[in-house]
C-alpha cells in the first residue's frame, strides 16, 4: 500500500487493489478508492471552474475597456462641440483671403501676405485636428514612461481653441522636480481632460468675476508602498477651479457610476468613475474636495519612476 501510494497518478483508474480474503484491507482499500475518486472528480470540477473564471475575467476586462472607450468618446465629443466652431473661423478667413487674391490689381507683396496669412490659419486648423485625433485614437493599453507636465501643458493648449474656456485663465504651477510616471498616456490624458472639462462647466454654470483653473504639481510624496529596499514615492497633481464648488451632500458620490448633477444629455455620469478606475489601476489615488469659497479641487497621486533606470532599460530616450 505504501508503494502504491508513492506511485499514484491522477489517471490511475483504481489505486488500491482489493482482495476478498483481506477483510480489513478490503474495507480500507475500498474507502481509499472512493476518496480518491471524489478527489479526482472535485479536481476536474475545480479545473472547469478555473477555466470559467478565466473566461469571465477576460470578458470583464473587455467590458471595462469598452466602458473606458465609450466615456473617452463622450468626453472628446464634449470638447469637439466647442472646437468645431473654432475650426470654422480660420476656414472662413482662408476663404476670404482666397477671394481677395482673385481680385484684379493686387500687388505681388499683397498676394504673398495673403498666402502667408492663409498658411497660418491652415496650420492652426491642422493643429486642432491633430490634437483631436490624438485624443480619439484607440488606446492599445500600452504603459510607458510619461512626463506629467508635458501632458498637462498639451491639454491646456487644447482649451485655447475652446470658446467656453475663452474667459478662463489657466495657471500652471509645476513645483514637482520629478514628473515621470508609468502609464498609458492616452488613458492618463483622458483623466486630466475629463477633470478640466468638468472645471470649465462648473465655472460657466456660475461664473466668478475672475474665472481661473489652476494645475499644480508637488512631490515627491510618500505613497505608503514598498518598492525594493525603499518606499514608493509619487507625484501629486491638483486641478482646482474657483467655480461654485460641489455640494456637501454630493461630494461623497462624485465617483459613483452614473452620478451626475448636470442636466439630462449633458453628461453620462461615468467620467469621474472611469477616471477613478484608471488611476487606481495605475497604483495611484484620486480624491475630491470642495468649498463654496474656493471652488472644487481634484487630487491625483501617481507613483513616480526613476528616469535613470528608464533610460537604462531603453524605455526613455537619453538626453
Amino acid at each position: 500500500m505504501a508503494k502504491r501510494a508513492e506511485a499514484y497518478k491522477d489517471e490511475d483508474p483504481l489505486f488500491f487493489s482489493v482482495r476478498k480474503e483481506d477483510n480489513e484491507f478490503s474495507v480500507l482499500s475500498s474507502s481509499l478508492n472512493k476518496m480518491l475518486h471524489r478527489i479526482s472528480k472535485d479536481k476536474r470540477v475545480l479545473q472547469e471552474t478555473i477555466g470559467s473564471l478565466q473566461t469571465i475575467n477576460q470578458e470583464l476586462k473587455q467590458a471595462q475597456n469598452d466602458v473606458i472607450r465609450a466615456e473617452k468618446l463622450a468626453t472628446v465629443g464634449r470638447l469637439t462641440s466647442g472646437i468645431a466652431h473654432e475650426i470654422g473661423n480660420p476656414i472662413g478667413i482662408v476663404l476670404g483671403y482666397l477671394d481677395l487674391m482673385k481680385q484684379p490689381g493686387i500687388t505681388p507683396e499683397e498676394q504673398e501676405d495673403f498666402i502667408a496669412r492663409s498658411e497660418k490659419e491652415i496650420t492652426r486648423i491642422n493643429q486642432i485636428i491633430r490634437q483631436l485625433l490624438d485624443m480619439t485614437r484607440t488606446s492599445a493599453d500600452e504603459s510607458k514612461p510619461v512626463e506629467v507636465h508635458c501632458l498637462l501643458e498639451d491639454l491646456v493648449s487644447v482649451f485655447t481653441y475652446q470658446p467656453s474656456a475663452g474667459e478662463i485663465l489657466f495657471e500652471s504651477n509645476f513645483k514637482a522636480p520629478q514628473d515621470l510616471v508609468h502609464a498609458d498616456p492616452d488613458r492618463l490624458r483622458q483623466v486630466f481632460l475629463n477633470i478640466l472639462l468638468n472645471a470649465v462647466d462648473a465655472i460657466n454654470a456660475d461664473p466668478p468675476s475672475q474665472p481661473r483653473i489652476q494645475l499644480i504639481t508637488e512631490g515627491p510624496v510618500d505613497m505608503d508602498k514598498k518598492q525594493g529596499n525603499g518606499r514608493q514615492t509619487g507625484i501629486k497633481i491638483r486641478i482646482e477651479d474657483n467655480g461654485p464648488g460641489i455640494r456637501t451632500a454630493d461630494l461623497p458620490h462624485v465617483f459613483d457610476p452614473f452620478f451626475t448633477t448636470k442636466q439630462p444629455g449633458k453628461g453620462t455620469g461615468l467620467g469621474l468613475s472611469v477616471s477613478f478606475m484608471i488611476i487606481e489601476k495605475l497604483g495611484g489615488h484620486l480624491t475630491a474636495s470642495s468649498s463654496a469659497a474656493n471652488g472644487s479641487a481634484f487630487h491625483i497621486t501617481l507613483p513616480l519612476i526613476d528616469p535613470e533606470q528608464s533610460r537604462r532599460n531603453g524605455s526613455l530616450p537619453a538626453d
